[in-house]
């Protein structure tokens, strides 16, 4: 007899939608609010007294350095969202990975052990914050189009290495994990570097040196540089 609700980008999509669900939440006439990461964060309802997580482990198998990272913040931040009131709290999490050291310290809401873990693999690995990385995504309604950008970007890459940033280094181009979202497919590479002037002189290069060729397409391509690298 539980009234259930969702909450995620189709069922807010009208004007209001996203605080009228928040609103019967909070005065009880949901009983059950089932939603995506939009639940997550900064919610606080007293009388929330149990919180599930479904597969909690998926983001942990995307190819990202910072994989691990975000799914220790998402656990511990809906683990939040239960007993924040003098009514005792409960959360439970499914995952096919129960000892991964992320899970474990979400469980814990061990802060510190998750940093010293995850420190040790990022500087064996050389990924940020021992080094400055970008992410640059190309996506487009026409499959063939966009691998053949994606490529083309990593010609431009490689180039810009050979000729003045040896210390430079690139990854991809591959599918990226959600490989076609709303009709569009989706391709990406990886750029690292030890310097973030040369990472950022990098990106602007290849920028200048595709923009002839991007501007007689469809294809959409978006940069995303690591915080740390624009320090």
């Amino acid at each position: 007899k539980a009234k259930v609700q969702r909450m995620d980008t189709d069922s807010t999509s009208q004007k209001n939608a996203h605080q009228t669900i928040l609103n019967q939440f909070k005065n009880q006439e949901i009983d059950i609010l089932v939603g995506t990461q939009m639940i997550a964060k900064g919610l606080d309802f007293p009388n929330v007294t149990l919180v599930g997580v479904i597969i909690a482990d998926t983001a942990l198998n995307l190819p990202d350095f910072r994989a691990s990272e975000r799914s220790f913040n998402l656990l511990t931040q809906v683990a939040g969202r239960s007993g924040r009131s003098n009514l005792e709290g409960e959360v439970i999490v499914q995952t096919y990975m129960p000892d991964h050291y992320g899970i474990q310290a979400a469980k814990n809401h061990d802060y510190t052990g998750f940093y010293n873990q995850e420190i040790m693999f990022r500087e064996a690995l050389n990924y940020p914050p021992f080094n400055y990385a970008a992410t640059i995504l190309v996506r487009g309604a026409d499959e063939e189009e966009v691998i053949n950008t994606a490529y083309n970007l990593r010609n431009a890459l490689d180039l810009i290495q050979a000729d003045r940033f040896p210390n430079v280094e690139v990854r991809g181009p591959v599918a990226a994990p959600l490989s076609k979202i709303k009709a569009k497919y989706r391709w990406h590479l990886l750029v690292k570097c030890d310097s973030s002037d040369d990472l950022r002189e990098t990106i602007h290069i290849m920028n200048q040196s595709t923009r002839a060729t991007s501007k007689t397409t469809k294809i959409e391509k978006i940069v995303d540089i690591d915080p740390i690298s624009m320090l």
